[in-house]
């Protein structure tokens, strides 16, 4: 990240005992454990590899920054690009028609 913001590592969340239905894989939790310090810098990594994964399935991002509104900052820019970026090379879903 190339930014001059320096951001505080992530506190413990326990989002997904809290919520029903939030699953946060192993290796994501192990990948933040790792960073220690750096945890913010590998969260922001992570939610562009998500949005990375999704941007062909999703019409959308809703970001909850949860007061840390330097991580909008971050990723705003990022996801500009992106969408610009892939926007000729993405293909139209086959999707079956809606259910109601």
């Amino acid at each position: 990240m190339e930014s001059g913001h320096k951001l505080p590592p992530i506190r413990r969340v326990s989002i997904d005992h809290e919520v029903p239905g939030i699953v946060i894989p192993e290796t994501v939790r192990e990948r933040l454990r790792q960073a220690g310090e750096a945890s913010s810098i590998v969260g922001i990594e992570l939610i562009k590899e998500l949005f990375d994964s999704l941007y062909p399935l999703v019409q959308g991002a809703y970001i909850m920054p949860l007061d840390r509104y330097t991580v909008v900052g971050e990723l705003l820019p990022y996801l500009r690009l992106r969408t610009r970026t892939n926007e000729a090379e993405l293909q139209p879903l086959d999707m079956p028609d809606r259910v109601e």
